[in-house]
């Protein structure tokens, strides 16, 4: 999975790049649903220079582009890594509602063929 880090208004230090490898790393477990070609284009931002501090101060905004389709999760939080936190967490939700989706789609289909075939078995 490639994984294409722009900031706004913020400096990405190698700490921080490490902290959103280590935390995004748990897509992996995933990755048989993301395919190889799956990419995270994530950005990182402060909302405001005015205020230095606050429950909004910093946002995180992330795209995966898999599955033949685009998941996006925007977080908010009082620093970098509490947005990434709540991105990670949201980014989870979204990937296996996803999953969940295509497999119920598939089984409802999978149903309807196999009543057709039941009537007209003669």
């Amino acid at each position: 999975m490639k994984i294409n880090i722009r900031t706004v208004g913020v400096e990405l230090s190698a700490d921080v790049e490490g902290y959103i490898h280590k935390k995004l790393s748990h897509l992996e477990r995933f990755g048989h649903m993301l395919g190889q070609d799956a990419a995270l284009h994530l950005i990182l931002s402060k909302t405001t220079d005015h205020h230095r501090s606050g429950d909004e101060a910093f946002s995180a905004e992330i795209q995966l582009h898999a599955m033949g389709r685009v998941i996006s999760a925007k977080s908010f939080g009082q620093s970098i890594q509490a947005a990434i936190d709540g991105l990670k967490d949201e980014l989870s939700k979204m990937v296996t509602g996803a999953a969940d989706k295509e497999r119920t789609l598939a089984r409802r289909g999978a149903a309807i063929v196999k009543n057709f075939l039941r009537r007209n078995k003669n």
